[in-house]
């Protein structure tokens, strides 16, 4: 049975390091854009790059899971109907 205590996994490379790392550039060029203001334009667009590389990291990773679940799914009903069947879905 499924619950949210078997179903919750954290991959530590992107929760632990990856994702803090981001998020603290994030904030510092926010910083760095907000106090400088010789070149307040560079930081907030380096603040700008650096949230659209977290963004697509997060929506990749979330595209690898579906796509995963994707081909889980249809090995289950290739399964499924084979035991039904005695034949190959092909």
């Amino acid at each position: 049975m499924q619950n949210y205590k078997n179903h919750l996994r954290f991959y530590p490379a992107h929760h632990f390091v990856f994702y803090p790392i981001v998020t603290a550039l994030f904030a510092f060029a926010l910083w760095q854009g907000f106090t400088d203001e010789v070149s307040s334009k560079v930081w907030f667009f380096a603040a700008v790059l650096v949230f659209i590389i977290g963004w697509v990291s997060f929506m990749l990773r979330q595209h690898y899971g579906m796509t995963l679940q994707n081909r889980v799914v249809i090995l289950e009903m290739r399964l499924r109907y084979f035991v039904l069947t005695n034949q190959r879905l092909e």
